[in-house]
């Protein structure tokens, strides 16, 4: 589903899904202890959300 459909959906901006994904990334990322690429993979979304930690 796309940030515009997920928005729809929910009814909300579309930036507010964006960042909740992110946040939910960063979670994610968190609880399943991943320090770097080498532990999912090099694509850019999850590289994005472990510079945040």
């Amino acid at each position: 589903m796309s940030y515009e459909e997920a928005a729809e959906v929910c009814d909300v901006a579309v930036g507010t899904v964006k960042s909740r994904v992110n946040r939910a990334r960063f979670k994610l990322a968190s609880l399943l202890d991943l320090s770097g690429e080498a532990d999912l993979g090099p694509d850019d979304l999850t590289k994005a959300a472990l510079a945040m930690r």
